[in-house]
């Protein structure tokens, strides 16, 4: 629960610390921040793997379905991370975390149409959540720094955060199945240099090559090192949103199962509106946000009890059994 908490209080700064690096295209903010976990997250890298060295069964490691569970990881979190940060230049912190941690509550939908045990507290609170989320949305009063109350694209931002929700839910899923394979900051690692390579292309086909190679705090690859940005990004950034947010969520995939995951972070927009409004970034949030915050802490609470409950009675790990077939038995060694 400890590692929960920080990778709480980590994810709950990605949207506020990552938007400190203002007048920056939004993939540039994401690359700077996966160079920067890299750098703070190999020495954890090593040691993990060191660890666990003798025990890792390299046959599964080197698999198609390895490298297949890899990419597709890192395409989803590469494109859901775009649109998450792009809502929040037009919606405030609040909005956006909510509308994007819907995941849990997409999962339990998704078992319900695939008639999967699904506890009664997992519905009610679920379709709570729901009813909360249409309340959030309907408060178009509330506003960014330098925008006007009610003027501004919020419901534009709102909708984008809740496009990314079914993109988390495949990425907790997905997530799940990489670190029954290598520990979890192995796992963040491999994504996050293959994130950088998908954001690098993204990059060049929007805004070209020229200046990216350099040290400029706009627009270059290694910008978050400039004069400007490098003791932010060292020493509050690095610590704090890319090994306590980032490598968080790899860690909590050892112990949570997805859905719970997803719910559990529902209550990352407290913190990251408190982080939001003192960075100058978002107003005090209005009425309908307090009443549809409120709704879904209710929610959450009882998609959590629910699932307790499911699991005393069956007494299984809910956590969904890897699927062997041909392509995941396949070596790339063979």
């Amino acid at each position: 629960m400890f590692l929960a908490c920080l990778a709480l209080i980590g994810g709950s700064s990605a949207i506020p610390f990552i938007n400190y690096y203002d007048e920056t295209p939004t993939v540039l903010r994401l690359m700077w921040r996966n160079q920067i976990a890299s750098l703070y997250g190999v020495p954890f890298s090593v040691y993990f793997l060191y660890q666990v060295w003798d025990t890792i069964k390299w046959s599964s490691v080197l698999s198609w379905g390895m490298l297949g569970e890899a990419l597709a990881c890192s395409f989803i979190r590469t494109f859901a991370s775009i649109l998450y940060v792009w809502s929040s230049s037009f919606t405030i912190v609040s909005h956006a975390v909510y509308l994007a941690n819907l995941s849990g509550v997409f999962l339990v939908c998704v078992s319900l149409v695939r008639g999967k045990s699904t506890h009664r507290f997992e519905i009610v609170g679920s379709v709570i959540v729901v009813a909360a989320v249409l309340v959030l949305i309907n408060d178009s009063s509330s506003s960014k720094v330098g925008e006007d109350s009610g003027k501004g694209s919020i419901v534009i931002g709102d909708l984008l955060a809740l496009a990314t929700t079914p993109m988390w839910a495949a990425f907790f899923i997905l997530n799940s199945y990489l670190v029954k394979r290598l520990p979890s900051m192995v796992c963040f690692q491999i994504t996050t240099f293959i994130q950088m390579l998908m954001q690098i292309a993204v990059y060049f086909w929007y805004f070209g090559t020229g200046g990216f190679v350099s040290f400029d705090e706009k627009r270059g690859m290694f910008g978050w090192a400039s004069n400007e940005n490098i003791v932010w990004s060292l020493l509050v950034f690095g610590p704090v949103t890319c090994i306590f947010g980032s490598g968080g969520y790899y860690f909590t995939a050892s112990y949570f199962p997805p859905h719970i995951i997803g719910t559990i972070f529902l209550l990352e927009p407290v913190l990251g509106q408190i982080f939001g409004i003192l960075l100058s970034q978002d107003h005090y949030p209005q009425i309908l946000t307090y009443i549809g915050g409120i709704g879904i802490f209710i929610g959450v609470g009882l998609t959590i009890r629910g699932d307790l409950l499911k699991s005393n009675e069956s007494q299984t790990n809910i956590i969904p059994e890897e699927p062997v077939d041909s392509i995941h038995n396949h070596s790339l060694l063979s």
